[in-house]
């Protein structure tokens, strides 16, 4: 609906609209002197108009497109102002025919960052970007994002302060939100229920930021990335303004263009002069591309922050790590003092001994040697019954994998083999609990429930009858994994608390968990249980994987930071220690301290098996049967070996090979004579275990140029520098 009088539309000569020239840059939003701005219609006031009849001009309103026209004009005049208030701005505005030719095009203009630095060291920055909208990526105004969160070159990070103290757009206020970004803060200018007219806007962007400065022996200086290197927009012309208290004098100056990481030198010092360093590109910028500088001046113009400040900064900056570090020495201490406490009590006086210690068993020696119940305790009892021709195992060395074949025959023992089974009644209850009142059983069927019977009684009656003398840690160990998994919350909320990248540290956690987990519960039950090499190889492949992946993600995402890797990497290093704290806590009480020296004093006789004694005995036989009976203690105390060591060569005579025959024959022909006894050891258990039940599958149910605070006399800045390094920086876009 048109508002303009029809009379005075009749009255009015036309004339044909003059076409738009085109053009290489954006049209300036103020016309040079003398040149006539091109247009397609004359605005509504400035029409030549025949006088109207006084009456009329009583009774007829002002039209509503005239007034349109004023408002606009107005605001045509402000923006005017504005700009040529902006030396920049209006130095720089490109011409009408690239703006012609850059139709529907959205870039940033003018990128102007005004730096006053201040004595306290603080920095009050405007920013004044001139951009041209047009719809597609700058549709409600324009995202501003601000890092505050650096990496140091000494691998600390560096938390810089960030407070914005106005928007505008156009010289009139404009509305923002700040949003939390992993390492700084977003500015979102705009409103989301209000579209921007497409055009050419101004928008001012004035904020304060701290701790920016580097403060060395000889100088202090500003490392600052004007414009940013994410700018999703290209920057026509960009201009860096740095001034300084004082009109302090310029020592050095430099400037990086480019992407991150870049140095090349696309720009020049426009001026310089006391107080006063202005720099700007030589050619535009794309996006992701921007402009770095770096500006130093003599000692003594800005105040720096006192030692103690800058060690409160570099503490709160880095809390992660310190938490990390703290909490691995006193979790460390812990099972430290754990250790000796349980480990503590009088002086040992280990004396040898040449039989074992009174009323004790092979079985009883290995659980006291071991502080618990094994898998191999029953198979020594079952070879110390046989040593004490008590029984013996039959089976047919032709057909090993046949369990039918594998029978167990109970004997009379002779007068030594009594006055053994009277040492410890232990071993006369076993021997009932396999035989009953039979003579004989075979390894399957209603066998395999005997031995299985035969295995949980002395299980239980290893426990009742020794594990007073075991000092029980148990409950440390557990307070140890409380304060495991607290440490491990305090590491990731310090992290989480500190902002930054933390996805995949954490991420990275549990696979080292699962990895270290894997590999400490292999060994360790390598050495309790005599697992074999294929199964520890086994284990280790399947746990170093994810130890290897965790290392990998941690070092991938803390490359910069190493410091900030200790949160995940110490806990870690300390799981192996949780794990294992269920073993190495437990120790003797007083009693228990005593018995285990006597049973070491045996242990060295064993180990060193003198020559003299043994030479002692007359004949073959009487050796072999020294060496049966204590037998079971050596594999007990883990030095089969070398009690086996010391009778080599007496199967060197026929009547040796004939002994040695005739006492592997007991054992159901196991070479329990020749190289380790330990080997014949698993295969006899292999026959003693009984069968395992088949189941189902399933179970039921600061920036690199700087660090706040540096004795350093060199920064860097000015020979090593490049483009997006330093302070400030950032980027945005359009939304």
């Amino acid at each position: 609906m048109s508002h303009s009088d029809p009379r005075l539309d009749a009255s009015r000569p036309q004339r044909p609209a003059r076409p738009v020239r085109p053009g290489r840059h954006a049209r300036p939003l103020t016309a040079p002197a003398g040149v006539e701005t091109p247009r397609r219609r004359r605005l509504p006031w400035t029409a030549r108009r025949e006088p109207a009849p006084a009456e009329a001009r009583r009774g007829v309103p002002m039209p509503l497109r005239t007034v349109l026209g004023i408002l606009a004009s107005l605001v045509a005049t402000v923006m005017a102002a504005l700009l040529l208030a902006t030396p920049a701005c209006a130095q720089y505005l490109p011409d009408a025919e690239a703006a012609s030719a850059a139709m529907g095009r959205e870039f940033i203009a003018v990128f102007e960052s005004n730096v006053d630095v201040q004595r306290n060291g603080d920095l009050l920055v405007t920013e004044r970007l001139l951009v041209n909208a047009q719809g597609n990526e700058i549709k409600r105004g324009i995202l501003r994002d601000f890092p505050t969160l650096y990496n140091a070159r000494d691998g600390l990070r560096v938390e810089v302060g960030f407070d914005v103290l106005g928007v505008k757009r156009d010289g009139n206020p404009e509305p923002y939100d700040l949003e939390k970004l992993s390492n700084g803060v977003r500015i979102r200018i705009g409103s989301a229920d209000r579209w921007l007219p497409p055009g050419a806007h101004v928008y001012e962007i004035r904020y304060r930021t701290t701790r920016q400065l580097g403060f060395y022996q000889d100088h202090d200086e500003l490392y600052w990335n004007a414009t940013g290197t994410g700018w999703t927009l290209p920057i026509a012309h960009a201009i860096a303004r740095i001034h300084l208290p004082d009109n302090a004098r310029i020592l050095r100056t430099a400037f990086y263009t480019g992407p991150q990481g870049a140095t090349e030198k696309n720009a020049r010092v426009a001026e310089s002069q006391p107080g006063l360093v202005v720099f700007e590109n030589t050619e535009p910028l794309g996006a992701r591309e921007g402009l770095t500088v770096a500006v130093s001046w003599p000692k003594g113009i800005v105040q720096p922050p006192s030692r103690l400040l800058g060690l409160y900064y570099q503490l709160r900056d880095n809390l992660a790590p310190l938490v990390a570090v703290a909490g691995f020495v006193l979790l460390a201490a812990y099972y430290l003092a754990a250790y000796l406490r349980t480990r503590r009590r009088a002086p040992r006086h280990i004396v040898p001994l040449y039989e074992p210690p009174e009323g004790m068993s092979a079985p009883a020696v290995r659980y006291m040697a071991r502080q618990g119940n094994d898998d191999q305790g029953f198979v020594i009892a079952v070879i110390e019954l046989i040593a004490l021709r008590a029984l013996r195992i039959d089976r047919n060395a032709s057909k090993r994998s046949a369990d039918k074949e594998t029978r167990f025959v109970l004997l009379e023992p002779d007068a030594q083999g009594r006055r053994g089974l009277a040492r410890d009644v232990l071993l006369g209850t076993i021997l009932h609990k396999m035989f009953g009142a039979h003579t004989s059983f075979y390894r399957s069927n209603a066998g395999s429930s005997r031995l299985r019977e035969a295995r949980a009684t002395l299980t239980s009656s290893l426990d009742n009858l020794y594990s007073r003398y075991i000092a029980d840690g148990g409950k440390r160990a557990r307070r140890g994994v409380w304060l495991w998994l607290l440490y491990v919350a305090a590491c990731i909320g310090t992290l989480l608390l500190q902002g930054g990248p933390v996805g995949g540290t954490i991420m990275a956690l549990p696979f080292m968990a699962v990895g270290l987990g894997t590999l400490t519960a292999a060994w360790t039950m390598l050495r309790r249980a005599g697992f074999s090499w294929a199964v520890l190889i086994f284990w280790t492949l399947f746990g170093l994987p994810f130890l290897l992946g965790g290392i990998g993600v941690l070092s991938a995402e803390n490359g910069a930071t190493p410091l900030r890797a200790l949160s995940v990497a110490l806990p870690a290093l300390l799981l192996p220690v949780v794990v294992r704290a269920f073993g190495f806590l437990r120790g003797y009480t007083a009693e228990g301290a005593e018995i285990m020296d006597r049973i070491d004093g045996f242990k060295q006789y064993l180990t060193l098996a003198e020559g003299p004694r043994l030479e002692a005995l007359a004949t073959v036989e009487d050796k072999l049967r020294l060496y049966e009976r204590y037998l079971p203690y050596a594999v007990a105390l883990d030095v089969g070996k070398k009690w086996a060591a010391a009778f080599a060569g007496l199967a060197a005579t026929v009547a040796g090979v004939a002994a040695v025959q005739a006492m592997q024959d007991m054992y159901g022909g196991y070479d329990i004579y020749h190289s380790d006894p330990g080997r014949a050891l698993d295969s006899i258990g292999s026959d003693v275990t009984p069968p395992v039940i088949s189941s189902s599958s399933g179970s039921p149910g600061t920036s690199s140029s700087w660090s706040g605070s540096s004795d350093s006399s060199s920064s860097g800045s000015f020979d090593s520098g490049s483009s997006g390094d330093g302070g400030g920086g950032g980027g945005g876009s359009g939304w």
